[in-house]
């Protein structure tokens, strides 16, 4: 399917590990509040926890439910705008903000371009999966 794209997954790695962030893989059935402040708490052995997820099975997710959960949990997108990663400030600077004035109608204030063919590393079709093979393992 479109969710849960492992090239997405290894941009994300990517940028997190080349800013020093260690990450972690977390393969869930299904993505709920409890679950994942269980995994958020820190340690007994002394690691702070997780302070931040990043999610990649659904884009809405992190939009829609995402005020549930104890510690952020961001979509792609908002990982690569939180980094300083999306150059054209367009795609996340409300209309509020480039204007000054009051926007009553929110519809069209965030981007979806996930599933667009011209969106940034943050999306299923980025230019970098053009290259990518399917691995057979002689299964």
């Amino acid at each position: 399917g479109r969710q849960g794209n492992p090239a997405i997954l290894s941009r994300l790695r990517s940028l997190l590990h080349s800013r020093g962030i260690q990450t972690m893989i977390v393969l869930l059935s299904e993505i709920f509040p409890k679950k994942l402040e269980m995994l958020s708490k820190p340690t007994s052995s002394g690691g702070s926890g997780v302070c931040a997820w990043v999610q990649v099975a659904c884009p809405r997710l992190s939009i829609d439910w995402g005020h549930y959960f104890c510690v952020p949990v961001l979509s792609p997108f908002e990982l690569y705008v939180a980094f300083g990663e999306v150059e054209n400030a367009a795609l996340w600077v409300a209309e509020e903000e480039k204007t000054g004035e009051p926007v009553d109608d929110l519809t069209d204030q965030y981007p979806m371009d996930f599933y667009t063919k011209s969106g940034g590393p943050w999306t299923n079709y980025y230019e970098s999966n053009a290259k990518r093979k399917v691995l057979s393992y002689g299964v």
